[in-house]
């Protein structure tokens, strides 16, 4: 649930305080959903929204695999969220990163 609501705020369809029955018309429309998640503008996301979508990556086990085990489909919101959330420039680089910058 934790990673559909993520997903919900993100797109601007949901809130973090939605219930299971709100988050599923995230989900209600496979066509739509595809053509937000293509469309979807990270500048266009509140500093609020992304402090929120941060607290929600960092929840205890809040993990690709972990998220996996539990369902495949949602394991791959969660990668498309935290990916979203790379983007934004709100996350430090990756340790590999920053050694690749440091030795150029």
């Amino acid at each position: 649930i934790t990673v559909v609501r993520m997903l919900g705020c993100l797109l601007g369809r949901s809130n973090e305080a939605a219930d299971w029955q709100e988050l599923r018309q995230v989900l209600a429309n496979p066509s739509d959903l595809m053509d937000a998640l293509r469309d979807f503008d990270p500048k266009t996301v509140s500093g609020c929204t992304w402090d929120r979508v941060e607290q929600m990556l960092s929840l205890p086990g809040m993990t690709a695999h972990q998220v996996k085990v539990t369902s495949l489909a949602c394991a791959c919101f969660f990668q498309w969220c935290r990916h979203m959330f790379a983007y934004s420039g709100r996350c430090p680089p990756h340790p590999r990163a920053r050694e690749k910058e440091e030795k150029e």
